[in-house]
């Protein structure tokens, strides 16, 4: 009797080691956060989760790939985040949001200006599958 519970303790305790063998492990998943260099926007500082990540210092002609110079990219675990943003002088604008990082992939979020003298705008981010995200924009000081 000693021997068959032996024998079955042994195969599950394979079986559980071999299942857990097969599971995938998640990567990380990338953002990179910027902005287009006709928006007129400043260095940008930028916040995930409250922790200052980094600062977009260069403006764009078009959308960069994650962990180019001069914007600010962003690696972690699958998952939804919240960011915030602040621009130095001339504008001192900010903005704020969630996005969510997925299992290996680089997405993009480019924060921009949609009207001059709107007190609301929108961010736009697009991500590999082209999906978009809109996020609340606000100006500290109209202009």
């Amino acid at each position: 009797m000693k021997s068959k519970i032996l024998i079955l303790a042994m195969l599950l305790f394979s079986s559980t080691v071999f299942l857990s063998s097969c599971s995938k492990e998640e990567e990380d998943g990338r953002i990179v956060f910027w902005n287009k260099d006709t928006d007129g926007i400043g260095i940008v500082v930028v916040q995930v989760e409250s922790s200052i990540v980094g600062t977009i210092t260069l403006n764009r002609t078009s959308e960069p790939d994650c962990g180019e110079n001069g914007v600010v990219t962003y690696t972690d675990k699958p998952g939804l985040y919240i960011y915030s943003a602040a621009e130095g002088s001339p504008g001192n604008r900010t903005w704020s949001g969630s996005f969510t990082l997925t299992d290996g992939g680089c997405k993009s979020l480019r924060l921009a200006l949609i009207g001059l003298l709107q007190k609301q705008a929108a961010i736009l981010g697009r991500s590999e599958d082209s999906c978009f995200f809109l996020h609340s924009y606000s100006l500290k000081h109209l202009i």
